[in-house]
């Protein structure tokens, strides 16, 4: 019977530890969990604030308002990498609040799904 160093298990579990911190800080991100709505569970109003708010790697799940007017009249400016803003159920409005677009994205692996906009979409900045 042969003696091993280590077990496969515990190999496998040693390199995905190893996997795992090999990955640049703002990759990893917080995995926070933002609410946005009139919701009790919700911790903001606005989306724009969520955004202030959150940290690289923050999921912001925005909810319709059900009350009225039943949208978001702002244009949300994201300046911070690896956000994930997510529309939950349908019919969650956002209305430009300028002629600008309403999401204006300077930031990397940013995902916005799942709205109804009106007037000008996502403006998207690439670097140069």
């Amino acid at each position: 019977m042969r003696n091993r160093a280590f077990s496969t298990p515990g190999v496998l579990v040693v390199v995905m530890m190893v996997l795992a911190l090999a990955q640049p800080a703002s990759a990893r991100g917080t995995g926070n969990t933002l609410r946005v709505g009139s919701c009790p569970e919700c911790d903001y109003s606005s989306i724009q604030e969520a955004v202030d708010a959150a940290e690289p790697g923050t999921e912001i799940l925005v909810y319709p308002l059900g009350v009225a007017p039943n949208y978001y009249f702002e244009t949300v400016i994201v300046r911070k990498d690896n956000l994930k803003i997510l529309a939950q159920g349908s019919g969650v409005m956002v209305l430009s609040a300028t002629d600008d677009a309403c999401f204006d994205v300077k930031a990397d692996h940013v995902v916005i799904q799942g709205f109804d906009m009106t007037g000008p979409l996502v403006r998207l900045w690439h670097p140069v």
